[in-house]
């Protein structure tokens, strides 16, 4: 059960204020599709006082007794490539469970290439939990991208896994039903392999049809659409075990650019954030989505310069935590991508991150260097060990919420 379910009805009102400008003008079949979002958030059950004392007591025990480098460690998702340093990997041996006693990381992300068969692929999860839950009593994330359409890992890379149709057919349907049952189809393959994290659904909103980095991934241009499809489709992947994220904040659905080639630049002013790519996030924060994911993207005309809001204060702390009222964990886009790699090197990359207010960095170009430049900084007074604390807090917090087990959420 997540420990900040009891926060959501809050965040319900929160939303509200960012809804005004945008419901003002909305069409009646828009506004009507928010009703149902509200109301799965007032049936759904809430976490007793108990249970949450007690997560939380765990979580501090928990981090008390890492080091700081291991509680670093923890704010990483690396593909197993990245973790091992060995060539492809389709299985977790003893090589694995070194790395991991060394680094032990939050996460791992898996590609196609990792993924041969299901009974290969279901023992490898099962290993590298076993090693995790015997070194660190936590689980890992065992994450994948899995959007459905032409970003799939998974789906039509095994035999027996249906493949799912891109966001976009689905949004032009009009029907929240079909989301949900999209997302609970795509959940219910990943658990049955042993993932807990899908990097998906998609909620940027399509608001320039020239934004071909997105395009069909996404579920269309209208904001409370957009929001309402991906918070449906959220609720099936996480009502199967699986912890669903929404991307790529705060929006971007009207660029031209690829982030994972070059620097991406958005000229949009905070008031076309606010009244349109914001708007599916705020619909997710109300629904109590676990996971975020900030984009490479800048918008100086916003905070005056070029830094992508993956490494952004203001975007993840002023606005997304301070101002939206977002309390789960946010992860960078991959720092190996063009957007970041051209512009920083990776220690600098993984200390913006962090001082940004990231909880997880995903996938940097060169983990031990981005590493080893935020224990420095740590050292140096340049970021606190309290602000480490604070997003492995959250991180533990989450994992606690993983059934004994069972791979899945």
């Amino acid at each position: 059960m997540n420990i900040l379910t009891n926060k959501r009805l809050q965040l319900l009102s929160s939303a509200a204020l960012f809804f005004v400008p945008m419901m003002s003008n909305a069409p009646a079949s828009a506004m009507e599709a928010v009703s149902p979002l509200q109301d799965g958030i007032l049936a759904e059950e809430q976490s007793s006082p108990e249970e949450t004392e007690l997560d939380l007591k765990q979580a501090e025990l928990l981090l008390e007794s890492m080091s700081l480098e291991k509680k670093i460690s923890q704010m990483f998702i690396l593909t197993p490539e990245m973790l091992t340093g060995a060539g492809t990997v389709i299985q977790a041996g003893e090589t694995t469970r070194s790395a991991l006693e060394k680094y032990p990381v939050g996460g791992l992300i898996y590609m196609s290439q990792n993924i041969v068969t299901e009974e290969q692929f279901t023992a490898m999860a099962r290993d590298i939990q076993s090693y995790s839950l015997e070194l660190t009593s936590l689980p890992l994330f065992l994450c994948v991208d899995e959007e459905g359409g032409t970003v799939r890992r998974v789906s039509g890379n095994l035999p027996l896994i249906p493949e799912v149709p891109d966001m976009r057919s689905v949004g032009q349907s009009g029907d929240l039903e079909e989301a949900y049952e999209t997302g609970a189809l795509i959940g219910s393959y990943l658990a049955s392999l042993g993932f807990n994290v899908d990097f998906a659904p998609v909620a940027d909103v399509v608001t320039d049809p020239k934004a071909s980095a997105i395009s069909d991934r996404s579920f269309g241009s209208n904001p409370l659409v957009v929001g309402n499809m991906a918070a449906a489709c959220a609720r099936g992947i996480r009502e199967q075990g699986v912890y669903a994220t929404l991307k790529h904040f705060p929006g971007h659905g009207a660029v031209e650019e690829d982030s994972h080639l070059s620097g991406v630049i958005s000229q949009k002013a905070l008031i076309q954030l606010k009244t349109e790519d914001l708007i599916p996030f705020m619909i997710g924060i109300s629904e109590g989505t676990d996971f975020i994911m900030a984009g490479h993207i800048s918008f100086p005309n916003i905070t005056d310069d070029h830094v992508p809001a993956s490494l952004s204060h203001y975007f993840l702390t002023d606005l997304l935590r301070d101002e939206m009222g977002y309390t789960g964990l946010i992860v960078t886009d991959a720092l190996n991508m063009g957007a970041v790699t051209d512009f920083y090197s990776p220690g600098e990359a993984a200390v913006m991150a962090v001082s940004a207010g990231a909880d997880l960095l995903l996938m940097p170009e060169d983990f031990k260097a981005a590493h080893q430049s935020i224990v420095e900084a740590v050292r140096r007074g340049e970021i606190s060990e309290e602000r480490i604390d604070e997003s492995v807090r959250r991180i533990i917090a989450l994992k606690l919420t993983v059934e004994p087990g069972k791979e899945g959420a």
